[in-house]
């Protein structure tokens, strides 16, 4: 899955990169900027483009207001790693310590998540707040590497240097002061935006692997996870469990105590500026108590017995290419709906599996039992040929869709072809499954597993 996607971004960077080299042709042919670069009076016909030409000077004023910001970032950079070279030498074994007492500082300039360092660099450049000569000495304390440092402040700094250079041109010697004024405007809009859209970003750690989740699963591991926390309360506002025990994220003593009273619903993720998947961290600690034989097998006795080794799977009716998967939720909850449902893609040779997708069992932290079924399951499915599975439960879909080889659909996405009349009868409705960032799959009804609220 990750090598497809990996070779499609490729195909679509090398396709952008042909287009924009046929398009520089093109103009280059069109409007003859390669002659009138080449002669010897190339200022004067460049003049000449921007009198006649509005959309060719607004072209050569961003290329040249580009190139001239990349040349004053370059002394306004060196100057900036001198000071974080003198702060660094002279104040960071005195100062360091003193500053690192305070806990946001700590977490986010002085852990070893350096997502957390060049953000904050960003941040710092970008905003015009902050003051410029004591950032260099005081980024000069702090962990970050020399090169990193470098590299994010002459980055970092060039929008800065464009808003600068405009701005002043605007209010000194601007013949047309409003034009300036606004470019000088839009400069620093987009530098707030971009400050706030990266501020907010959500970082998910990508999908533990079964090979990889015991070296997951330790008390270290996880608290390293947590520095990333700010303590901002947004966690907090966002879940009621969080609220009731006065805990967030990044208090990993005390979310130990209520392992099991997760939902696992990722409202927690989707609020989080410093990126932490709640979920993850939860289900992490969930596999420590298992794989430490701390896990409470009485309050969960009837799932165990239910779910661990399903005992209504049935694959007599599996067709072979692809297969409708209502999941053990779905029939029981909706059983005229599955029916119909299963009547609608047998009428198009599409048979019908019942077994459970191992999601219960997952989230109980019995990472090993859900190795195992997920294992079965494709078997099962490789066996009878089958390449495509049909899920009728979000959870299903969610769930299965990374983790066994077998393209996973929704069934809202296959209904169009089921029952094609009305589909278009209703078409403004999008028969598709939705997919939200760090959720954890959108429910269709109720009654699913994890009770998730998208």
């Amino acid at each position: 899955m990750e090598t497809t996607n990996k070779k499609k971004k490729g195909m679509i960077k090398l396709i952008a990169f042909i287009l924009m080299v046929l398009l520089i042709v093109a103009l280059n042919h069109y409007y003859g900027w390669s002659d009138i670069f080449s002669g010897d009076d190339w200022y004067g016909n460049l003049q000449q483009m921007v009198k006649t030409n509005f959309l060719q000077a607004a072209l050569i004023y961003i290329v040249v207001m580009v190139i001239a910001s990349v040349v004053l970032a370059v002394p306004a950079t060196l100057g900036a790693i001198a000071a974080f070279l003198i702060g660094r030498f002279f104040l960071q074994d005195s100062l360091r310590d003193q500053i690192a007492k305070n806990r946001y500082i700590s977490r986010l300039l002085f852990n070893k998540n350096t997502k957390n360092e060049m953000m904050v660099l960003m941040i710092t450049r970008l905003v015009p707040l902050f003051p410029y000569n004591l950032q260099n000495f005081a980024y000069g304390i702090t962990d970050i590497s020399l090169g990193k440092y470098s590299l994010g402040t002459f980055v970092f700094m060039i929008p800065g240097v464009a808003m600068y250079t405009v701005g002043t041109y605007a209010l000194t010697g601007a013949s047309n002061k409003l034009l300036y004024i606004g470019l000088t405007a839009a400069i620093v809009v987009a530098v707030m935006v971009l400050s706030g859209r990266n501020t907010c970003r959500k970082r998910r750690p990508p999908m533990s692997k079964f090979e990889k989740w015991d070296e997951n699963c330790s008390l270290e591991s996880l608290q390293n996870i947590a520095d990333a926390c700010v303590h901002c309360g947004k966690c907090r506002e966002n879940c009621a469990f969080l609220d009731k025990y006065e805990m967030d994220l990044g208090d990993v003593t005390k979310l130990q105590e209520h392992v099991y009273g997760c939902f696992l619903c990722g409202n927690c993720d989707r609020v989080c500026p410093a990126g932490i998947s709640g979920r993850q961290l939860f289900q992490n600690l969930r596999r420590m108590q298992v794989r430490d034989g701390k896990l409470e097998e009485k309050p969960y006795s009837f799932v165990l017995k239910e779910k661990k080794d399903y005992k209504f799977r049935n694959y007599r009716n599996a067709t072979a290419g692809r297969v409708l998967f209502p999941g053990c939720n779905f029939p029981s909850m909706f059983p005229k709906t599955n029916r119909k449902i299963a009547d609608l893609c047998k009428a198009k040779g599409i048979g019908t599996v019942y077994d459970c997708c191992g999601k219960p069992i997952a989230e109980l932290g019995l990472y090993r039992d859900e190795e195992r079924i997920v294992n079965r399951i494709s078997r099962e499915l490789e066996s009878r040929d089958i390449d495509e599975v049909i899920t009728t439960c979000p959870n299903c879909y969610y769930f299965l869709k990374e983790r066994i080889p077998q393209r996973v659909r929704s069934i809202y996405e296959v209904l169009p072809e089921l029952v094609p009349e009305i589909c278009r009868r209703i078409s403004r409705f999008r028969f598709r499954a939705r997919t939200e960032p760090g959720g954890n799959g959108t429910t269709a009804f109720a009654n699913c597993w994890d009770m998730s609220r998208q």
